[in-house]
C-alpha cells in the first residue's frame, strides 16, 4: 500500500484559503508531502510569505491572488496554473468564512457574502475544474473542508439551492 504522503508527491494542488488557518496548514502540508502547491487566496502578501516558505523547506509553490467571489479571479487562477504546470491533480477547496453571531441579528447582506465564498466560490471552482476534465480527462482528485465529494459536484443545481435551507432548518435562535 502507497504512503499517503507519497501518493501526492509531484501532485499539482490547489489549496484555496491558503493565506491563513486551515487552508495555510493545508497548504504546508501538501508541501512537505512533496507536492507542487498552488496558493489561491485574496490576501497577496501572506500568498507570498507561504510561498518563500515553502520553497525555503525545498518545496515548488506559486501564490496566485484569487477571489472566489470573482469568476474572472477563478479563471484566471485555472488558466496560470495550466499555463505553468500543465495540469491540476487535487482541488484543495479550503476557502471559506462566516459571521459568529445569533442568526436573527445577521443582516441580508452579511448572508450574501457568506453563501458567495462557501457555496458559490466552492461551486465555480468545482465547475471549471469539471470543465478541464471534460478537455483533458485526468484522475484529480477535489477535496473540500465543506464536505462536498466529487460524486455531489455533478448533481441536479437543486442540491446547491436546496443546502443553504436544509442547513437554516435546526437552527437554535438567541432566547430572548
Amino acid at each position: 500500500m502507497m504512503n499517503r504522503r507519497a501518493a501526492v508527491a509531484g501532485k499539482v494542488v490547489i489549496v484555496t484559503g491558503a493565506s491563513s488557518g486551515i487552508g495555510e496548514s493545508t497548504a504546508l502540508e501538501f508541501a512537505r508531502a512533496g507536492a507542487i502547491t498552488v496558493l489561491a487566496a485574496r490576501r497577496k502578501d501572506r500568498l507570498k510569505q507561504l510561498e518563500r516558505k515553502i520553497e525555503e523547506m525545498g518545496g515548488t509553490a506559486l501564490a496566485v491572488p484569487t477571489d472566489l467571489t470573482a469568476l474572472d479571479q477563478i479563471t484566471n487562477l485555472v488558466q496560470t496554473v495550466l499555463a505553468t504546470f500543465g495540469r491540476i491533480d487535487v482541488l484543495a477547496n479550503i476557502a471559506g468564512w462566516g459571521f459568529y453571531d445569533w442568526f436573527q441579528e445577521l443582516s441580508a447582506e452579511e448572508l450574501r457574502q457568506h453563501y458567495e465564498v462557501n457555496v458559490i466560490g466552492l461551486a465555480e471552482h468545482a465547475v471549471r475544474r469539471i470543465e478541464l476534465q471534460r478537455e483533458r480527462p485526468t484522475r484529480g482528485r477535489h477535496v473540500s473542508s465543506k464536505r462536498v465529494r466529487d460524486n455531489q459536484l455533478v448533481a441536479a443545481a437543486w442540491r446547491w439551492l436546496r443546502y443553504p435551507i436544509d442547513a437554516v432548518r435546526p437552527l437554535r435562535l438567541h432566547p430572548n
